[in-house]
């Protein structure tokens, strides 16, 4: 807030980010400035590679501090997150089909989540495991086709591309409780992509957009070009002049 950073200018991605913090933050007239992010600029003329999916589960601060309590320590191997990526990881008919088509998924935790990496059980040729060292993660998102994360907001860059994106909210209320309360960008509402719940609902999602060649649906496609109303590769340039005191 305003009050508290007194920044003199607030940078922000989307309209409707604008919209709320511009409304809601108390900056004043002119300190919110809607530009586009500047990482936006690369995503652009991109090779995508329609044999590759993106798994990318964002992190749970409660697993850090659960799973290393001393007093108290809960194995990763028991809670929620694991079992629920791990199935889904695992999922025969997934498995099966991603291994008949020749589909590789690139399975990429966040970088706070990738101490626990070794715990999945994993052992298929069509998954990669990926982590921050042998990976970049824009090059993940440009090359990739579909995108499938639970709260991760590189969900953002990836709409911006206008590719299409599956959310894996198994945990949905402990989340919210424990980590971040819904903001103005709600997922049932807002979102680029459908809101799922199990693995099976997932793995037929999957197998839905490959086979309908990554065909983004037209009410998730109208989301997207609403929600970024700028999409070019100025995003850098509007920055700029907005800090110079342009427009």
């Amino acid at each position: 807030y305003y009050k508290e950073t007194k920044f003199s200018k607030f940078i922000c991605g989307a309209k409707k980010e604008y919209e709320y913090v511009n409304k809601n933050y108390g900056y004043p007239s002119g300190s919110v400035v809607y530009t586009g992010l500047a990482r936006f600029d690369n995503l652009f003329n991109n090779k995508v590679n329609k044999k590759q999916i993106l798994i990318v589960p964002t992190w749970r601060n409660w697993l850090g501090r659960e799973t290393n309590n001393l007093e108290k320590k809960i194995p990763f191997e028991e809670t929620n997150y694991y079992k629920s990526w791990n199935n889904f990881l695992n999922n025969k008919e997934l498995n099966n089909y991603i291994e008949k088509n020749n589909i590789i998924l690139c399975f990429y935790p966040h970088i706070n989540m990738q101490k626990f990496i070794s715990s999945f059980n994993i052992n298929k040729k069509n998954i990669k495991v990926l982590d921050n060292d042998n990976s970049d993660i824009q090059q993940l998102l440009k090359e990739s086709s579909l995108m499938v994360t639970d709260f991760s907001s590189v969900y953002m860059d990836f709409a911006y591309m206008k590719k299409p994106v599956i959310y894996y909210q198994f945990d949905k209320e402990e989340y919210r409780k424990k980590q971040y309360q819904e903001g103005y960008f709600n997922y049932e509402k807002d979102g680029f992509g459908d809101v799922l719940i199990s693995d099976e609902e997932v793995v037929e999602k999957i197998i839905y957009y490959i086979d309908n060649n990554y065909r983004v649906e037209d009410k998730y496609l109208d989301r997207m070009n609403s929600f970024f109303e700028i999409n070019d590769q100025n995003n850098s340039k509007r920055i700029y002049m907005a800090i110079k005191g342009g427009k």
